[in-house]
């Protein structure tokens, strides 16, 4: 299971985007936990006062909680690259995956709405440092992809179940003789699915999403069928992009079509939209 980091400003939507992600896990049978200020014993104010203390704090919790089969939820301080980074680096050691929820990162409260809102011991001028302390994510930073919004969790829950499926399958590595960030990754899609445009296209984007979090990797490919081959990129691919791009082809597509046929039309769908390269017969005739 995955680290999943809630980006987002003090009195938004982060702590409500928290509980319902934890919710939505534990519906789904799914052993997961939010770290937040009640659970690390702390103030508000500490975020800037004994900001030092708060993240060490932080990052054991972290190491204390994380595994392969429990879902931690951040709904804390990761307004830094630095500190995203950081916690990027403990989800290695775990052998986890990581990802972002971007909550909202608009301006400041107005005085007057911070008043009614204010968190307790936190000056609004130290309200607003914190605001203004928050750098953005950045789309070739592996610490801060794959990102969703906050309307995508779903699809947040998906990637950490593709994560834990392609675990448990086995990734074949295809070259181990020269391990390291050049080891190459292949995997195929289960024949079984082919015939079955949804399952086949949700298929390939659950491979999509358990390579990438494999994030050490640089060279990788999925064969959807025999002599069909699509090659990945060397950076991320948004999840949320995926999801929508799948659900546009289904869409356009409706029931047509047989499975290897959908096959090879989604790695065209993918590879005009995303500029992936299919290998082997990858035109239909």
């Amino acid at each position: 299971m995955p680290l999943v980091l809630l980006v987002g400003q003090p009195l938004r939507d982060r702590r409500d985007c928290a509980g319902a992600l934890l919710e939505l896990a534990r519906s789904r049978g799914v052993d997961a936990m939010v770290i937040d200020d009640a659970l690390l014993g702390c103030q508000p104010a500490d975020v800037v006062d004994a900001i030092g203390t708060l993240r060490t704090r932080l990052r054991q919790t972290v190491v204390q909680y994380l595994s392969p089969s429990r879902l931690v939820i951040v709904d804390h301080t990761n307004h830094t690259k630095s500190f995203r980074y950081e916690l990027h680096c403990v989800a290695k050691e775990k052998r986890t995956s990581n990802c972002t929820v971007t909550c909202t990162l608009g301006p400041p409260l107005t005085p007057e709405r911070y008043l009614e809102l204010g968190l307790p011991g936190l000056s609004y001028e130290k309200y607003v440092d914190v605001c203004l302390r928050f750098e953005p994510l950045l789309a070739g930073v592996k610490a801060d992809q794959p990102s969703f919004g906050p309307d995508q969790l779903e699809a947040v829950l998906d990637y950490a179940y593709g994560g834990k499926r392609a675990q448990t399958q086995g990734i074949q590595k295809a070259s181990s003789s020269s391990p390291g960030p050049m080891t190459e990754v292949s995997r195929t899609v289960p024949s079984s699915l082919r015939a079955d445009p949804s399952a086949l296209t949700l298929s390939v984007i659950e491979t999509i999403f358990a390579i990438q979090a494999a994030s050490a990797l640089s060279d990788a490919s999925l064969q959807v069928r025999e002599g069909l081959r699509l090659s990945l990129p060397h950076r991320s691919i948004s999840m949320g992009e995926l999801h929508r791009l799948r659900h546009d082809f289904l869409r356009s597509r409706g029931g047509k079509g047989e499975g290897e046929d959908v096959g090879a039309a989604f790695c065209e769908h993918l590879e005009a939209a995303l500029h992936l390269t299919c290998q082997g017969r990858c035109r239909r005739s």
